[in-house]
């Protein structure tokens, strides 16, 4: 009989360090916003790159980190969006992201499984923008523009805005220019584009 309990004491030890050890090692392939290390494993372009956070926004379940990796060029900024991991607190799946030179760029968010099916959002994210202003313009199927949607303020230092829009329909997307821009702008653009 006390054979079989220290057994039984033996196996549960043996299933909760296992359990335990299994958890820190999947956590360990999570992102942890809060630690420079993390972010310089996940982000980094190569073992030797050192991330700069330039800004960071967390909306529902999501964070977005907008960034600097001191392994790509000087003037190339990144971003990713992160989704709050359901197993391990404080810890991040990363999802997408990019890599641009521009000074303001967007990203939709809209995936399958989680509340972003029915109400996508979208990461509006830069720096040294001119004017301090961003306009929003929807944009169709074919990439013609059909209206200004928004305009935004945004500050001197790098940023990263959350936005919700309520496009014409699933398949029109946005894009934003850098500083106070009309549709009529954007009409002249075109005409001078074709010719």
């Amino acid at each position: 009989m006390k054979k079989t309990v220290k057994i039984s004491v033996l196996v549960l030890c043996i299933i909760i360090i296992g359990g335990v050890c299994a958890y820190f090692g999947y956590a360990s392939t999570l992102v942890n916003p809060e630690s420079e290390k993390s972010l310089n494993k996940h982000l980094g372009i190569n073992s030797n790159s050192v991330i700069t956070v330039l800004a960071q926004e967390k909306y529902k379940n999501y964070l977005v980190i907008y960034y600097k990796d001191s392994s790509s060029s000087e003037n190339k900024t990144s971003f990713i969006y992160l989704r709050e991991n359901k197993i391990c607190k404080n810890r991040y799946d990363k999802c997408g992201g990019g890599s641009s030179n521009q000074n303001v760029n967007s990203r939709q968010i809209i995936r399958d499984d989680d509340f972003t099916v029915q109400n996508p959002f979208y990461f509006i994210y830069g720096q040294n923008v001119e004017d301090n202003t961003c306009s929003v313009f929807e944009y169709d199927i074919y990439g013609n523009f059909t209206k200004k949607i928004d305009e935004i303020s945004v500050p001197d230092d790098p940023f990263v805005v959350v936005k919700n829009y309520n496009l014409s329909n699933s398949e029109s997307d946005i894009f934003v220019f850098e500083g106070k821009v009309t549709e009529k702008d954007i009409l002249e653009f075109a005409e001078t584009e074709n010719g």
